[in-house]
């Protein structure tokens, strides 16, 4: 189970009220705790596809922080 937090991605639309939390996010990332930090897409994929191919048996979270570097 994947529970990254908001997602530092280019969308085909328009979300308003999302590109506003994304400039936000851009901005205070340095000063939030990883756990609220927005979450690059390519580090999400890297992250996921990881623990995909360690295939360990039973369920796994992966937090937002392990998706942040």
């Amino acid at each position: 189970i994947a529970r990254p937090g908001l997602l530092d991605a280019q969308r085909e639309e328009n979300r308003l009220g999302e590109e506003i939390g994304l400039m936000f996010s851009r901005l205070a990332n340095p000063l939030l705790p990883k756990r609220w930090r927005s979450v690059k897409v390519a580090n999400l994929a890297r992250v996921m596809l990881q623990a995909a191919l360690e295939a360990k048996a039973g369920v796994h979270v992966l937090e937002s922080e392990q998706f942040q570097s």
